[in-house]
């Protein structure tokens, strides 16, 4: 999902601007930890993905594997894609793997097939390396996607990357290097959230933490949500025969309060860091818990309002 944690929209001038007019109050009390939080949105700087946080991220995941998930949807355009070829020996090249989904899923469906899975974070690497050991056709390395230097152009049959592209500082830049290595004819199977659930709760959060309008998260899932954006973007980069559909699942944070909390809390995960904030973020995100989702049967915490958008592009 989000693997190059940097969004365009937080750090462009006017976002920037903005957390300088937020944060000003901030800085007689603690004025090196404003001036590095500014000063990082406006550089644009990507926040660390540490094991802790690739953890978390593994337990957010495993929901894409609802049947209104990514995993599923993705999978079935691949299918399509793979029906008109004459071999099912085609090559994958999966962008901001995370712990190696969607790469395992279509290894699994497709054992002719040649899967390679990238991530720019080291630790989610590692965690898709070892799904590799049953996988033989299947390999995972760290690769930046705005710099696909690994790999040489027109080389995969296909590039899929589920919920990567709002995150790396130049998003055009990745768009263009997936369309480089690309072979024509090939497609590019991508998701990016129009909605994020949780987003909603962290903006509660944060909004109690700041007593005002906050800056926009270092991690913000919906840097594409604006209609057209995306298709934009991958038209430009000379991606055609676009296929755009949009699709909803409920995300089930387990029953465990502190996975709960660091789930729901991890798009701003860098800030509170920075701003020490922690015992008022868990104070605030009891506050308004209740607003954004509710317990199921099993005793599961349940965020429902999430809503993503799937492109299928041709080169």
């Amino acid at each position: 999902m989000i693997n190059r944690f940097a969004s365009v929209v937080s750090s462009s001038g006017k976002s920037a601007g903005l957390a300088a007019r937020v944060l000003s109050p901030l800085r007689q009390q603690v004025p090196s930890v404003a001036s590095r939080l500014i000063a990082r949105q406006a550089s644009q700087e990507a926040p660390s993905f540490d094991a802790e946080v690739s953890r978390i991220y593994k337990i957010i995941s495993e929901n894409h594997r609802h049947p209104s998930g990514p995993w599923v949807t993705m999978l079935e355009k691949i299918h399509n894609y793979a029906n008109q070829l004459p071999k099912q020996d085609f090559s994958v090249l999966d962008l901001a793997t995370g712990p190696g989904e969607p790469a395992e899923t279509i290894a699994r469906q497709f054992p002719q097939a040649t899967i390679v899975a990238t991530d720019i974070s080291p630790d989610q690497v590692a965690l898709a390396q070892r799904m590799t050991e049953t996988l033989p056709h299947m390999t995972a390395q760290v690769a930046d996607m705005e710099n696909l230097v690994d790999f040489d152009d027109n080389n995969f049959d296909i590039v899929t990357c589920c919920y990567g592209f709002m995150f790396p500082p130049d998003i055009p830049k990745a768009v263009n290097e997936a369309y480089r290595v690309l072979k024509p004819g090939g497609i590019l199977v991508a998701t990016t959230w129009n909605r994020v659930g949780m987003m909603e709760k962290v903006q509660g959060i944060m909004e109690r933490i700041f007593e005002e309008t906050p800056p926009k998260p270092p991690i913000n899932p919906l840097s594409l949500a604006e209609p057209g954006l995306f298709e934009s973007i991958l038209g430009d980069a000379g991606f055609h025969s676009l296929q755009v559909s949009t699709h909803e699942y409920p995300m089930d944070l387990t029953k465990d309060p502190e996975i709960q909390f660091k789930a729901s809390t991890l798009p701003v995960k860098a800030t509170l860091d920075e701003l020490d904030a922690w015992a008022k973020a868990k104070e605030a995100y009891e506050a308004v818990k209740m607003d954004h989702g509710g317990y199921n049967d099993n005793g599961h915490w349940i965020v429902t309002g999430n809503e993503y958008k799937l492109t299928v592009a041709n080169k």
